[in-house]
């Protein structure tokens, strides 16, 4: 039902918006029924059935995996994956137990 779901770029200097790209093929596209994009910014619940592209509203900062989902006309669902890396991406830490040495560098 949906293929071809691509960022580009596919490797983000994490100052750029990226787009995400996908393809209906012309003999499905009447059996869309809803079109949801989840991952970072993205989550949307109800994307026009007709779009084919999104651009993140802020740069990535992380890499991020992004999850395209198209339900038909039968209600059943059709998902696809992306992911999206990132240079010198940020990261964050929650609850670090160090047993040894530990040397961040930046």
């Amino acid at each position: 039902m949906i293929t071809n779901f691509v960022p580009k770029p596919s490797h983000a200097s994490g100052s750029e918006l990226v787009e995400l790209s996908w393809e209906v093929p012309k003999e499905r596209e009447n059996e869309i029924a809803n079109l949801r994009l989840v991952g970072a910014d993205a989550v949307t619940n109800n994307l026009p059935l007709d779009s084919r592209s999104y651009i993140t509203e802020k740069p990535l900062t992380t890499a991020t995996t992004f999850l395209l989902i198209a339900t038909d006309t039968n209600n059943k669902e059709h998902m696809l994956t992306t992911t999206v890396l990132v240079d010198n991406a940020k990261i964050t830490v929650h609850n670090l137990t160090v047993t040894g040495s530990l040397n961040i560098t930046g």
